[in-house]
């Protein structure tokens, strides 16, 4: 059987879930978009981020 590569889930908390209740709708809109698409079931959150 071959190795399964992992992939990451996000699960937001439910302070963040507040805090885009506070954000401008389409800002939270845009950051939830973005966070589905690239970081939801990628195999490595970090190639994302900064150094």
């Amino acid at each position: 059987m071959p190795p399964q590569s992992s992939t990451y889930r996000v699960e937001l908390t439910a302070r963040a879930r507040k805090q885009l209740k506070k954000m401008d709708r389409f800002d939270a809109k845009i950051l939830a978009t973005w966070i589905k698409n690239n970081l939801d079931g990628c195999a490595d959150p970090r190639a994302f981020g900064r150094e």
